[in-house]
């Protein structure tokens, strides 16, 4: 359990903090909510990906050179950046919401989880050097 609150707390906080009222004041009221949102969540998705690594200690992590591990953690990051895409078509479609008023604004959501994913990786470059 302890190693489920570790891998989780993050992504799990930003989404609880995501359905708040104080969330959909600020995604009506502040156009760059979203992006740091989306920022926001890049980061936490790329971190909870860092921490599963090493709470499970995989062994050929710390034998890959660093441009992997970054490919990796982009690769990890957008996967759940196209599932919550995909959650919020379905809900446009089934609830009636407006989630994703363009194709462009879906495109620049997947942007902005990258970016968050890119300054994760940026601070972690170097232990990801001295790990080698």
């Amino acid at each position: 359990m302890k190693k489920f609150f570790q891998i989780l707390w993050l992504p799990v906080l930003i989404f609880f903090f995501n359905t708040t009222p104080l969330a959909n004041y600020l995604y009506a009221t502040q156009p760059l909510f979203d992006v740091f949102m989306h920022v926001l969540g890049g980061f936490a998705i790329a971190y909870m990906f860092v921490v599963m690594i090493d709470a499970y200690k995989m062994s050929w992590w710390k034998q890959i050179p660093s441009l992997w591990r970054i490919i990796f953690i982009a690769g990890f990051v957008m996967l759940f950046g196209v599932a919550w895409e995909w959650y919020e078509f379905l809900s446009d479609i089934f609830y009636h919401t407006n989630h994703q008023p363009s194709l462009t604004d879906t495109v620049y959501d997947l942007l902005f989880d990258l970016t968050g994913a890119l300054i994760f990786c940026s601070a972690k470059l170097r232990s990801f050097r001295n790990r080698k």
